[in-house]
């Protein structure tokens, strides 16, 4: 059973006395309302009707708030386990390893956990990504979650800040990573991004009951998931954030990001509240 975000006030203290409540935000991966898991089939997706077969389901949130019915922001203090949180960053992983998800790991972790002041609130704000002063560090000597290898993106210098892989009929790989790119680096190793794309989300919530959902189906309704590659443009099937990448178009926007051809997007649709 999926927890409340907001459970019961502790009454606990911080260290300038103020009273807190503890606070958990969860988090569920969905393929048509169905419950995503690895090892399971789905059909109907995207523009052409495909079946998929789950590789990867994993992204990073940072700067987690809780926000008041007149929109101001409190930062979530984050538990400090050091194997889902660290600093203001937090990993959500709905994949465990199994059937075609061969990350080698059977841990999951489906809710953002720490404390926030006493007080009444009615929603959620998060960017989805890594803040850019973590964003460049060595993933092999980074604290967890900022180890994990496969959500280091060598290439740019950078990590994934999602990681959305699934096989299709035609495609043995369908990729959506998203990750700050376009990256240079000066002699002083200091890098700059053209493209950071952390998005920002912010969610209205009941926080006694709600869930917020992410459903692989919307996500990929704009795609055709079995196109072919023309190898002369795009050289691997689906979305790696890069400019020029076709498939990004039908991708991004539903995180709220711009992109080449949709310059002005229409509010995020990657993230929506459900009941639980």
């Amino acid at each position: 059973m999926m927890l409340p975000l907001l459970v019961a006030c502790t009454g606990t203290p911080d260290d300038s006395g103020a009273e807190t409540m503890a606070v958990t935000i969860p988090f569920r991966g969905t393929v048509a309302g169905d419950t995503f898991a690895c090892g399971t089939t789905y059909t109907g997706v995207g523009t052409t009707g495909v079946t998929i077969d789950p590789l990867d389901f994993r992204f990073y949130v940072y700067d987690v708030a809780l926000l008041d019915d007149s929109g101001a922001a409190t930062p979530v203090d984050l538990e400090q386990d050091r194997e889902w949180q660290y600093e203001n960053v937090a990993l959500i992983d709905f994949e465990d390893g199994s059937g075609s998800c061969a990350t080698g790991s059977p841990n999951t972790r489906e809710q953002v956990v720490g404390t926030v002041p006493s007080g009444d609130y009615t929603g959620v704000s998060f960017m989805v990504g890594i803040p850019p002063e973590l964003n460049h560090i060595d993933a092999a000597t980074a604290p967890a979650p900022l180890n994990d290898t496969g959500l280091w993106w060598a290439w740019t210098g950078g990590y994934k800040f999602a990681r959305i892989d699934v096989a299709t009929t035609a495609n043995p790989s369908f990729f959506f990573h998203l990750g700050a790119t376009n990256c240079t680096v000066d002699d002083a190793g200091a890098y700059s991004c053209e493209l950071d794309n952390n998005a920002p989300i912010e969610l209205d919530m009941d926080v006694t009951a709600d869930v917020i959902s992410i459903d692989l189906l919307d996500f990929y309704a704009d795609n055709d998931l079995d196109a072919p590659l023309d190898y002369v443009t795009d050289f691997v099937s689906g979305c790696m954030a890069f400019a020029g990448d076709p498939e990004c178009e039908g991708l991004m926007p539903k995180l709220g990001l711009p992109w080449e051809g949709v310059q002005d997007p229409p509010a995020q649709t990657f993230f929506q509240v459900e009941a639980q």
